[in-house]
Parts: C-alpha cells; structure tokens; sequence
C-alpha cells in the first residue's frame, strides 16, 4: 500500500478503528474542513500549503548535497 492510500485511510477509517489521536493528527486530511456542510477557512489551507513548501524547498536542497555520480 502506498503512503497517500495509508495515510487517506488513517484519516477515514481511524476513529472507526479507535486509533490514538496523534496517529489520526498525523494525516494532512484531518486538518482540512468536511465539505460542504462546513465554512471553509483559509487558515488550514495556507499552513498545510506552507508546510508543503517548506518540505519541498528541503528536499530540493538536500537533493544538491548527494554525491552520485
């Protein structure tokens, strides 16, 4: 099973299996609004979105340093 299908499930099936918080928590779907019956915050979005740049911009560096020739 691929990382986004373990993590989408975690997200769905996790209080079903009465997983631990931190380990539902851990899923980047936990943090976005359900829609539609909810408002939509910009909040969520903007850090979840910062955080994937930030990440990004980590790899892209970290990717410079390797030695493969």
């Amino acid at each position: 099973m691929g990382r986004p299908r373990a993590v989408l499930l975690v997200g769905e099936v996790g209080p079903f299996l009465e997983l631990p918080q931190w380990a539902i928590d851990a899923s980047p779907f936990a943090h976005v609004p359900p829609l539609p019956g909810t408002e939509l915050g910009a909040a969520p979005l903007l850090s979840l979105t910062a955080i994937a740049a930030a990440l990004t911009a980590t790899g892209l560096l970290a990717i410079n340093r390797r030695d493969i020739e």
